[in-house]
């Protein structure tokens, strides 16, 4: 955008601001620039791509498998603790345990 723009785009020109409104006009000039000045100097954010956490049991059913082989392969199959009590799974994570495996068994 040109100046020009801009100031079509703020709908104000400098000799255009009543001298009782110029006070409010730099307040809300700083306002819009320090507005500007936040997205100018914030790091851009990268949406995280859904990637659902699933239970053991989610993860057994999907492999066809009891829990208890589950925990014994949470390694493999990227398991996250989320407490002393609570594990979980990326379906990333479990969806190439599963890709590996069949290129594995292709392979013999």
């Amino acid at each position: 955008m040109s100046a020009a723009d801009w100031r079509d785009a703020f709908g104000v020109l400098p000799d255009a601001v009543p001298d009782e409104e110029i006070a409010a006009a730099i307040g809300e000039l700083e306002r819009v620039k320090a507005a500007l000045l936040a997205r100018l100097v914030q790091p851009e954010v990268q949406q995280p791509t859904e990637d659902p956490l699933l239970t053991a049991k989610q993860v057994a059913e999907r492999l066809q498998v009891d829990c208890k082989w589950v925990y014994g392969h949470k390694a493999d199959l990227g398991g996250v603790s989320l407490s002393r009590r609570k594990l979980r799974f990326p379906l990333s994570e479990v969806e190439r345990y599963l890709r590996r495996r069949k290129a594995a068994s292709t392979r013999r």
